[in-house]
């Protein structure tokens, strides 16, 4: 819910949650993944995380940019970034929302293109939160 309030600008109104029970069980997915299947996987768990929000369909607008926003959330808990041109993010996500892809291609591309922060001093690609956030607003 915090997501949501940072990335729309406004804390949640009466109608904005349309699926409490599949937020929850997508916020819920990469701690079953690590406890029943043992991933530890940072990318692997944000996958999951970004892609369980993404098709919950929780919210009326939003649910690309809190998907992305939690993936990438993840990452940075566990000091890593997607690094990745902020076009390609933003067709990954609107091919996820359009349901053209799914949790195995995200899977893919959050290893291919996660990184430590660390080794990322002289990345230019680093898609960052603003870059995407307006294109993810658009609507698809």
């Amino acid at each position: 819910m915090l997501l949501f309030e940072e990335e729309m600008g406004r804390p949640v109104q009466p109608g904005d949650m349309l699926n409490e029970g599949g937020l929850e069980s997508a916020v819920n997915r990469p701690h079953n993944l690590m406890l029943y299947e043992g991933v530890r996987s940072a990318p692997v768990l944000a996958a999951t995380l970004a892609y369980g929000i993404a098709t919950a369909h929780a919210f009326r607008d939003g649910n690309k940019r809190v998907s992305f926003s939690a993936g990438a959330m993840l990452l940075d808990l566990n000091d890593m970034a997607i690094v990745a041109p902020a076009e390609l993010c933003f067709g990954v996500w609107v091919s996820l929302a359009k349901k053209q892809m799914g949790l195995s291609f995200l899977t893919k591309f959050f290893v291919e293109y996660s990184k430590p922060i660390q080794d990322l001093q002289n990345e230019d690609n680093i898609a960052t939160y603003l870059e995407l956030f307006g294109a993810l607003a658009e609507p698809t």
